[in-house]
């Protein structure tokens, strides 16, 4: 009685691992842009190799071990596990070979290797909802982070970084920064020092101190945010 049941207890195990398994490597998440194909190719392999293994075992599961041998002697319904499971061990042999850093998980920093393998479909798509984000002023709030912006355009903070290094050739604080002085240019231009100071124009377009909106400012414009109002005046627009 015990070998049915030890059968049944495997067969319940390997349900439930080869449902969450499968989940994992088939499911949307697979599919995000964080996981790039060569990686999704070989973790569905993973997954694969070991489930045909696990499957060829059904050929005995539901027949005592004296009904599955032959005549002769020889144990030929046992054939198929084995030669699936020296298959499969030597699969993943092959794959720690071939491409070892398929099978390792990513330290969160990016390497001259991820950079190569950005992909154009997806930097294309990178890009499109980052503009899409800029278009609604997300710079404007003071407390923005990589980690914040990549929640809301769907991508990893790293690979965000990445694609605003490749496009845009900054790092995600001047790529930001760059967009509050144009924001804070386009409100001087419009008239706003007529109801408003330098210094709130700078916090409402995202700047979180004024010494990082003068340094910001300068490093830009070569001269100071007043200065460049007192330089400029004649060109602003009034209210």
């Amino acid at each position: 009685w015990w070998m049915p049941v030890r059968h049944g207890i495997k067969m319940i195990q390997g349900s439930v691992y080869a449902l969450l398994s499968l989940k994992i490597v088939f499911g949307k998440d697979s599919r995000t842009l964080s996981v790039r194909k060569a990686q999704r190719f070989w973790a569905r392999l993973v997954v694969i190799l070991p489930l045909l293994s696990m499957s060829s075992f059904l050929i005995v599961a539901f027949r005592p071990a004296s009904e599955a041998l032959a005549d002769d002697g020889a144990n030929i319904r046992f054939y198929a596990p084995a030669i699936t499971m020296m298959l499969t061990t030597y699969g993943f042999s092959l794959m720690a070979l071939w491409a070892p850093k398929m099978l390792t998980f990513n330290s969160g920093y990016a390497s001259l290797w991820e950079q190569a393998s950005l992909e154009k479909e997806e930097i294309t798509i990178i890009c499109n909802r980052v503009q899409k984000e800029i278009d609604k002023k997300v710079y404007r709030d003071p407390a923005l982070t990589v980690s914040k912006f990549g929640e809301k355009v769907a991508v990893p903070p790293y690979r965000l970084s990445l694609v605003l290094n490749h496009v845009y050739h900054k790092s995600f604080p001047q790529f930001i920064n760059e967009h509050r002085l144009h924001y804070f240019m386009d409100r001087i231009n419009l008239g706003d020092l007529e109801r408003f100071t330098i210094l709130e124009i700078a916090f409402a377009a995202g700047f979180q101190s004024k010494s990082t909106f003068n340094r910001v400012f300068l490093n830009q414009y070569g001269v100071s945010p007043s200065e460049y109002v007192k330089n400029n005046s004649t060109g602003i627009q009034k209210a």
